[in-house]
């Protein structure tokens, strides 16, 4: 598990973005997004686990089904 998911902590949401932080330092930011290239609608997370690793990712939707892969 990566550490900016592990733990309990405290989720805020404001001007639509979703923020997380975890007892032991990480931290998250999601965001809904449009690209304005290809209209996709997109989630971009960013985050900071508590030992100063990084990890960015832009979530897209892989088709008109509610599962995940």
């Amino acid at each position: 598990m990566i550490g900016v998911f592990a733990g309990t902590g405290k989720l805020t949401l404001t001007d639509g973005k979703l923020s997380a932080k975890s007892e032991n330092g990480g931290q998250m930011t999601l965001q809904p997004y449009v690209d304005r290239g290809s209209s996709d609608r997109m989630l971009k997370v960013d985050a900071r686990d508590s030992g100063g690793f990084t990890y960015s990712a832009e979530l897209k939707r892989t088709g008109d089904s509610g599962t995940a892969k």
